[in-house]
Parts: structure tokens; sequence; C-alpha cells
């Protein structure tokens, strides 16, 4: 009798360690199923660029995306993102404060307009980039990203992303008005530009978000179109979500 139950419990747990591997094996599967389709979608995405600093290039087209990390085939997994924002808000130059503060009242009127078909706000919910690490896991080798901001609000956006070559009237030494851009004052040079790429200029590099791409089953990427009454380029052409 004894070696009867021994040869059944013998084959009970045998089934359940193969019905635990097999599901192992399933979760093993459906993660590398998913990781190869995302690569395969990102690969749908053409582009090449120089392999020293500066912007890359899309179909030999130049552009003003700096790539600071991959090479534009590589997939950062979820658990290997992070993003950390304080509480705190971006110190603002004087010269930053005067245009936000001029966007923020032309906000306020915007809103308070009733015959606006799209009315304009100043949404305190976006945030400005303070600093950003990029590095690999100790298991696989896999990219981690991670990310460090503070609060902003829309008007520093469209103050700065937005109008980096509006002029500014600034008082200069002798009490006098003088005029100036922002892009003149902190990216006057492709130096400027680079070291702003490597270490985040938190009062400008506030235009941060997540960019979705919505892929069809042939291929084919969509794109929306933007409103003529946008303060962001409007007309434009843009990426499926932001």
């Amino acid at each position: 009798m004894s070696t009867w139950l021994s040869l059944l419990a013998g084959a009970v747990l045998g089934a359940f360690a193969s019905l635990v591997v097999a599901v192992y094996l399933q979760d093993r599967w459906k993660a590398s199923t998913d990781r190869r389709r995302r690569l395969r979608r990102t690969r749908a995405i053409s582009r090449s660029w120089s392999e020293s600093d500066g912007p890359i290039t899309i179909a030999g087209i130049p552009t003003s995306v700096n790539l600071i990390e991959g090479d534009g085939f590589l997939v950062i997994e979820p658990q290997n993102a992070r993003v950390d924002i304080r509480s705190t808000r971006a110190e603002l130059p004087a010269l930053v404060m005067t245009a936000r503060e001029k966007v923020a009242r032309q906000l306020t009127a915007s809103s308070r307009n009733k015959k606006q078909t799209v009315s304009s706000w100043n949404s305190r919910s976006m945030i400005a980039l303070t600093g950003y690490h990029i590095s690999r896991t100790s298991e696989g080798e896999d990219a981690t990203v991670h990310l460090e901001a503070c609060l902003s609000d829309y008007a520093t956006f469209a103050a700065t992303v937005l109008r980096l070559d509006e002029e500014i009237d600034e008082p200069d030494t002798q009490g006098e008005r003088a005029s100036t851009t922002l892009r003149r004052e902190f990216l006057s040079t492709p130096a400027a530009v680079a070291e702003s790429v490597r270490r985040p200029l938190p009062f400008l590099a506030n235009g941060v978000g997540i960019v979705l791409l919505a892929f069809t089953d042939d291929d084919k990427v969509l794109l929306v179109h933007r409103r003529l009454e946008s303060c962001a380029r409007p007309g434009e052409c843009d990426v499926t979500v932001v």
C-alpha cells in the first residue's frame, strides 16, 4: 500500500512540477513575443545619424532631435524606466520670468474671451527636466533611464519652447532698453546647445512628455493634424498622441 501511495505522490508532484515549468515557459515566451513585437514596430521607423555629438538625420534630412540613449532600435523595458518629480518649481532667470509673465497675462485674457472657439489656460500640471541618468542593469545589460524633473506650467512652456526667437526687451547696464531672444542668450552656439542636451536647463527643458505612435498592421504610422487655433505649431502634423 505504501508503495502505491509513494508512486501516486510522485506522480502528483511530477505533474505539478511540469505545470509550473509550463507556466514559466509560457510567461517567458509571451515576454519574448511582446519584446519582438515592440522591436519590429520600432524598426519600422528608418533613420540614420552621425557618430559624433549633435542632431540626428532621418532619411538624410537633418533634424533638431538629439539621441541620448540607444541606437534608434533599442527598447527600454517599462521596469527599467524611472521618473522622479520634485514638488518644487524651476527657478526662472529674470529674462525668462519677464517673458512668462507676458504670456500668463495673454492666457488669462484668452480664457475670459467667450468668442474664442478654443480657449487657452495656464495648466500647472506640466514638468521640467532637471537631469537624467542612463545606465545598464547588472543582469542582462538592459538599458535603464532615470529622469529627474520638477513642476512647471504652460505659461513657461509657451514663453520659452514656443518663443525662443521672439524679441524681448531687456534693460542694459546704462538703464536703456535693449532687445534679445532666449535663443541668443542661452542657445547661441552649437556648443551651448550640446551642453544643454547633456545638462538640461529646467527653465527651457519644460516640454517634457510621452510620445505615442500608433502603427497599422501594414506598418503605416498614424499622424494627427493640429488645430489652426492651437498655440503650439497650429495647423501642423503631429505624432499620434502626446
